[in-house]
């Protein structure tokens, strides 16, 4: 199955960043802290510095403005471990895909790299949820712990 979006040129990141403009941020200012953060040269943001706008962005490689926009998303996901979309189990997937013991063995390039290629299609994480050893969690609620008895 083909992932919805392939982002190989410069020409379909700019199509995917015209879908991506409701980052969080406030309507007037709705970019401002995606492009704080992604100035500073960091672990999360290694390509990224002095980016100050849409041009300045649109003047580096794919990979680095696809990774800035995937990362970005992730920092900004929940933290929750039961929402599929959460940073917590998009760490987790990409562990279990790498062959990791646990999420916390990803370094950074690894997590940059891996959120890149699920956004380009390289790869599917899915949607599964994992828990801290990494064991899938079943979503039909097989633990019968929760019932009540009458």
């Amino acid at each position: 199955m083909a992932h919805p979006h392939k982002l190989k040129t410069i020409a379909e990141v700019k199509n995917f960043l015209k879908k991506v403009e409701k980052t969080g941020a406030a309507a007037g200012e709705k970019y401002k802290d995606f492009f704080a953060k992604i100035k500073v040269k960091s672990e999360a943001y290694p390509d990224t510095e002095n980016i100050e706008d849409w041009s300045s962005l649109m003047d580096k490689e794919p990979k680095v403005v696809i990774v800035a926009i995937e990362r970005y998303k992730y920092e900004n996901s929940s933290d929750s471990e039961k929402d599929k979309n959460s940073k917590v189990q998009i760490k987790r997937r990409i562990a279990k895909a790498l062959g990791k013991s646990s999420a916390e063995e990803l370094t950074e390039q690894e997590l940059n790299d891996n959120l890149h290629k699920n956004a380009t299609g390289d790869i599917n994480l899915g949607d599964k949820t994992y828990d801290e050893n990494l064991n899938e969690i079943s979503v039909d609620g097989g633990d019968d712990s929760g019932k009540k008895g009458s």
